[in-house]
């Protein structure tokens, strides 16, 4: 699957791409509408929950009949900038957007992740093109212009979050098996900085580094970690963390180098997005 130029993007500042460029709709409260109706494409969003979305706790008395007029605006704003291909269509108790899978950016990550997990152990190469390709979509973090501390849209940017590192933690695994460890120890160190608890960036780290010949700093990456973890929580480095530690102190043949393949990643590009905030 290749990453194509959808309409929809929540990946970074909601973004509503038309034939004639990008189109304008208006504050806040339609675009977080918008997005919700997005997150949900093609599955019926109850007005009440909407409503939830557009105003948090703290809705007016007259939510509903707002409600209406954003979506109106929405449905004239959709159809001036796509014609038939985004459509939002009531369905009581509520509004569904109906929206092809390839015209919103969220959608065409997942599938990228998903095709790049089906082939991660036959060919990690492919695996990690499609991962490059899958984070290559993100242009910042998603829905930041317009979660403002909502509680439905922030704990959904959290979860989408939490699936964006994920799919870092796999593309650098498919790096390392095909052999790019030196170009990846200077994205390790700016994501175990990033994300000090987070152990599988930490875990690659010390493998990048191990393959690199610089087996000192490998094993005092792991006495780092286990010092933060230790002062700031009070828990020891996880049982896979403690293995791989250990296998370094015996020279392990199982973390030798793989042999690098021709797939060449832009880390120079992989350095950027690993900076996200």
């Amino acid at each position: 699957m290749v990453a194509g130029d959808p309409a929809l993007l929540v990946l970074g500042p909601l973004t509503l791409r038309g034939d004639a460029g990008v189109v304008r709709l208006g504050g806040a409260k339609p675009r977080r509408l918008l997005a919700a109706l997005a997150l949900n494409g093609g599955q019926m969003v109850s007005a009440d929950r909407l409503i939830d979305v557009a105003w948090g706790d703290s809705p007016p008395r007259t939510a509903r009949q707002n409600l209406h007029t954003y979506l109106w605006s929405l449905r004239r704003s959709l159809a001036a900038a796509t014609g038939r291909r985004l459509v939002i269509q009531v369905q009581p108790p509520g509004y569904l957007l109906r929206i092809a899978p390839s015209d919103l950016d969220w959608h065409i990550f997942r599938e990228l992740c998903s095709a790049a997990a089906r082939c991660a152990s036959s060919d990690p190469a492919a695996a990690g093109q499609l991962l490059h390709e899958a984070l290559g979509l993100w242009r910042g973090p998603a829905l930041a212009d317009i979660a403002d501390g909502l509680p439905l849209l922030d704990a959904w940017a959290a979860a989408m979050e939490e699936e964006r590192l994920t799919a870092l933690e796999q593309r650098i695994q498919a790096d390392l098996a095909t052999g790019w460890h030196r170009e990846l120890t200077g994205e390790l160190a700016l994501l175990v900085a990033a994300y000090p608890f987070r152990e599988q960036f930490r875990a690659h780290q010390m493998v990048a580094l191990y393959r690199c010949g610089r087996q000192a700093e490998a094993l005092a990456a792991f006495h780092q970690l286990r010092e933060q973890l230790t002062d700031e929580l009070g828990v020891d480095p996880s049982p896979k963390l403690h293995r791989l530690y250990e296998a370094m102190l015996r020279a392990d043949a199982a973390l030798d180098c793989p042999e690098q393949r021709a797939y060449a990643p832009d880390h120079r590009a992989a350095l950027a997005a690993s900076s996200l905030p």
